[in-house]
């Protein structure tokens, strides 16, 4: 059981998480906006150029929290 905190400056772009939620896992998003269950993206993800960082999170047991500011 642990915690992980992922921040990701604005900087990077283009952000997309992809995640695998569980009944022993908890995720936490700031700063990205859900299109659907276990997917999330940065605000204007569909109206820019710049690259894209994708992560793909998956959590057996504890707490996930990604910032992205």
């Amino acid at each position: 059981m642990g915690k992980v905190s992922l921040n990701i400056p604005p900087e990077a772009g283009r952000v997309r998480v992809i995640y695998d939620d569980s009944f022993f896992s908890s995720f936490s998003f700031s700063g990205l906006v859900k299109r659907r269950e276990g997917y999330y993206t940065s605000v204007g993800f569909d109206q820019s150029n710049a690259p894209i960082l994708t992560l793909r999170l998956s959590s057996g047991l504890g707490k996930m929290i990604v910032n992205y500011k």
